[in-house]
């Protein structure tokens, strides 16, 4: 479940990356000024009218992708604090999170490799049932 919602943040997180890259390379190009006589944004013939339109529609992107991101964390928080154990948090995230090696997640938490391994083993093969 841990390594699933880990995932799910991850998506998350590039989601947000996109979206933050599509807005910054929005570019307003011409400085048109000839909106709609009849005004408002009845019509979209100004090609600075639409780069607005668009700029507002990337930073409702945004920040959906921000909630969504903020929302993800705050699950995968509230599963790492029902470990109820430091370390073997810390060695899920280092693992899945971080994408580390299992040499690195080891050197990281100060255990031989064979026992970051077996604590995370643990973990996954109690994961699922009720203390």
């Amino acid at each position: 479940m841990i390594v699933s919602q880990i995932r799910k943040l991850k998506r998350a997180e590039e989601t947000l990356k996109m979206a933050k890259a599509d807005l910054a390379s929005l570019s307003f190009g011409c400085q048109s000024h000839t909106f709609n006589p009849g005004g408002g944004r009845g019509s979209y013939s100004d090609p600075t009218a639409k780069t607005v339109m668009k700029k507002e529609m990337l930073e409702a992107r945004v920040r959906s992708a921000e909630t969504c991101c903020k929302q993800e964390q705050e699950v995968l928080s509230n599963m790492l604090l029902a470990i109820g154990d430091e370390t073997t948090a810390k060695l899920l995230l280092d693992r899945y999170y971080y994408e580390l090696k299992w040499e690195e997640v080891a050197e990281r938490n100060g255990l031989k490799v064979s026992a970051a391994k077996m604590r995370v083993k643990r973990y996954h093969d109690t994961e699922g049932r009720v203390a």
